[in-house]
């Protein structure tokens, strides 16, 4: 991936005030999940960029961009392979089952740990995460004014499930 990292840490253009939504692209289903993303939250008229965290094997990053979001290229983290073998798909769901449907095939566990490199876009003061299969339908910025470091459980599709 030749495009550059998002620049981080220069305390000279370091914007503690801005905020940013961002997502994880790790293949090209993701990308097509990022785009409908990316659509939909310009369609709310936020001016919040949406950072698009994207692997080596990350697809339609050019029409990312077009679409004004900023690449910031990532790797999975270096682990072991037992490591690798204990957060397999079938070591997971042995250990919790997914009984809400199937994680679809090209999942790999492993990329989730790509999601701690938001702790380094310090050029940030908030960031609000969203999966790349999820589609905003009305503005969503009041996400911002959560206390520092919040979190939303998965859907359910009953309120007992939760």
């Amino acid at each position: 991936m030749d495009r550059p990292y998002v620049q981080t840490g220069d305390s000279a253009r370091r914007r503690p005030e801005g905020r940013a939504y961002a997502t994880l692209v790790t293949n090209e289903e993701y990308g097509l999940g990022a785009l409908a993303l990316a659509r939909s939250l310009r369609w709310t008229g936020t001016e919040a960029p949406l950072l698009v965290l994207a692997t080596p094997e990350a697809e339609h990053l050019d029409e990312l961009e077009r679409e004004g979001c900023r690449i910031v290229p990532v790797n999975q983290p270096s682990v072991s392979e037992a490591f690798r073998e204990r957060h397999s798909r079938a070591a997971l769901h042995r250990a919790a089952p997914f009984n809400k449907g199937n994680k679809p095939a090209f999942h790999d566990p492993v990329d989730n740990f790509c999601k701690l490199e938001l702790w380094k876009l310090e050029d940030y003061g908030k960031i609000v995460f969203l999966d790349a299969d999820s589609v905003v339908v009305k503005p969503i910025d009041t996400l911002f004014d959560f206390p520092e470091f919040s979190g939303a459980p998965n859907v359910y599709q009953e309120l007992a499930d939760f």
